[in-house]
């Protein structure tokens, strides 16, 4: 076990359960295969309810209409989800939007793992 193992994923877990914000939820998306007779590429989606700290909301535009740029930062423990990192595949529902992740930095991690921050922008 890394040094800090003791201490940091114990602090990790209390800061992010003390500023989660409990309608949004992490959206883990998993390819289950290709179906030559459809064409389509199968996903089954793992919810994790109420588990991020929402830490930013941005609108990058004005565009008007559907076009404006909105994305969001959140931490997520690890703990709560499974300890397995997100990925870019994964989504993120807020506010009544999906939000695609889109960048995942920093994530911290000794031998253990215990948090990481997750960008995602609205689809």
């Amino acid at each position: 076990m890394a040094f800090q193992d003791g201490w940091a994923k114990p602090l990790a877990d209390q800061l992010v359960s003390l500023f989660k914000v409990n309608s949004c939820d992490y959206i883990r998306r998993q390819q289950t295969g290709y179906d030559p007779n459809t064409g389509q590429v199968g996903i089954v989606e793992t919810p994790f309810p109420g588990v991020a700290a929402i830490t930013k909301l941005m609108q990058a535009n004005e565009e008007g209409g559907v076009s404006d740029t909105r994305t969001l930062e959140c931490w997520l423990s690890l703990s709560t989800i499974g300890e397995v990192y997100p990925t870019t595949m994964d989504e993120i529902a807020y506010d009544g939007l999906r939000w695609k992740i889109t960048n995942l930095d920093p994530a911290y991690a000794g031998d253990a793992r215990y948090a990481v921050k997750v960008m995602a922008r609205a689809n």
